[in-house]
């Protein structure tokens, strides 16, 4: 069995596979990354944004980002789900494109 750490080793790197699983993950951390580098690999894939939308109403947080803030601009970003609520950080996350390129 793999550690988170090498989890999201493989999320960065653009595993789909493990994008995938992570999204499920109970780990708010492995979450979050596969949140995050899903949408910078405009992954467009069923069980992925099906998870995005459960998410988006998440109160977990990890590193006290909010996950439903993370799921919310990625669905944005993904052009899923256009995002019209008026969070500041979910707005900066969409602003930023999470700050990733």
């Amino acid at each position: 069995m793999k550690s988170n750490q090498e989890v999201i080793n493989e999320i960065i790197k653009g595993d789909i596979t493990e994008i995938i699983s992570g999204i499920k993950s109970d780990n708010p951390i492995v979450i979050a990354n596969a949140i995050i580098y899903g949408t910078k690999f405009n992954l467009n894939d069923l069980e992925f944004n099906e998870r995005l939308k459960y998410l988006k109403n998440s109160d977990e947080e990890v590193l006290n980002i909010p996950i439903k803030s993370l799921a919310n601009a990625s669905l944005s970003l993904l052009g899923i789900e256009k995002y019209t609520g008026d969070d500041a950080f979910t707005l900066r996350l969409i602003d930023n494109h999470f700050g990733i390129d």
